[in-house]
């Protein structure tokens, strides 16, 4: 899918660090009370790794039919995608962690399915992060899901396209939220979070976005945390036009873009997704790399690493689990690294082997 990714009046990345201060403020609870806390007191990474593989499969499939029969003019499946947001929640409020990285991972085909059920998992989570009840969690979480739903209004042959949009092509493409709003208005859904999020999702705290160019808080809370669910997911997601950014790539981006999304909620949504997300690549005072098995939201400069490649014998190491918390002397990072640099293509692979 070629959309525009940071910039709300451009569809480049580099786009990100363009504007001036934010302004929108988040009026509701702390994340304190989210699921940084409660996982505290629910279960590890590892433990809840194998159940989020089953969700995220279910919520792929739910997300299928419900945005086919949107398509098609029906909206019956909805009581499958309430009950698999229900199962989602469980899964969130145990260990956060688990599905919020497991929805970067992308089916080559299943974009615009994978897309809806990664910003679903991330506004679920976003909403338990900031203290929110659970119907309302569960009602962002179903908006996250169905915010895009324009875009199944828009031609394939401009979705896929390699390469930056024209102008024209930006423009017709934005017309999507519009497309997106007017289908669930039409849907018999009633009201609710989704059609806020359907048609703002664009827009930007310093009135730079679409389609109605609004500010900080005339700018309904759910878009403004749709919008940077939106944006992460689609940053960290390879592109026709371009190749996936890390998350610490995408939050850099997002933190430097001032003024476009609101401060708080972006200052939640970094706590939630931690300094170092699982699957992050890193660079040891030992130089040897290592991977990011597990985050701490109590520490997050302080995760569980698995070094697996030795820079200065070229080779790779034996599997072996590094804590940077209870062994603070034994090592620690320099600095992030990009697969891509190193050409490693297994590195979800060697986290998501813990859950096996």
């Amino acid at each position: 899918m070629n959309e525009p990714d940071v910039g709300a009046t451009g569809n480049s990345p580099a786009s990100a660090g363009a504007r001036s201060e934010g302004h929108g403020v988040w009026r509701g609870g702390q994340g304190e009370s989210g699921p940084a806390a409660a996982a505290q007191n629910g279960v590890s990474l590892r433990e809840e790794l194998g159940q989020a593989c089953l969700i995220r499969d279910q919520a792929l499939a739910a997300a299928r039919q419900v945005l086919d029969g949107f398509r098609q003019g029906h909206v019956t499946e909805l009581p499958l995608v309430r009950s698999v947001i229900d199962t989602m929640l469980g899964s969130v409020r145990r260990q956060p962690a688990a599905l919020v990285n497991l929805a970067r991972i992308k089916v080559a085909g299943d974009c615009a399915y994978a897309h809806a059920v990664s910003v679903g998992v991330l506004m679920l989570a976003l909403a338990c992060q900031l203290g929110l009840d659970d119907e309302t969690c569960r009602d962002y979480g179903l908006a996250g899901m169905l915010q895009d739903l324009g875009m199944s209004q828009m031609p394939q042959a401009l979705l896929q396209q390699p390469g930056v949009l024209s102008p024209a092509q930006f423009q017709h493409l934005r017309a999507h939220a519009t497309l997106g709003h007017q289908m669930l208005l039409r849907s018999g859904m009633g009201e609710g979070p989704w059609l806020d999020a359907a048609l703002q999702h664009h827009e930007r705290c310093d009135g730079g976005g679409y389609p109605q160019g609004l500010q900080a808080e005339q700018i309904a809370p759910v878009a403004r945390m749709g919008a940077i669910c939106d944006v992460y997911d689609a940053l960290t997601s390879e592109r026709s036009h371009r190749p996936a950014w890390t998350p610490v790539q995408a939050l850099a981006a997002m933190a430097a873009a001032r003024g476009q999304f609101d401060r708080s909620i972006l200052a939640a949504f970094i706590k939630l997704v931690g300094v170092y997300p699982v699957g992050t690549l890193v660079r040891l005072a030992s130089q040897r790399l290592a991977l990011v098995i597990e985050s701490r939201p109590e520490a997050p400069r302080q995760p569980l690493l698995q070094p697996f490649f030795s820079l200065r014998t070229g080779s790779r190491l034996q599997a072996q689990a590094l804590d940077t918390l209870l062994e603070p002397e034994a090592d620690r990072i320099l600095h992030v690294e990009s697969p891509k640099t190193w050409g490693f293509s297994d590195l979800d692979d060697m986290w998501l082997a813990r859950a096996a």
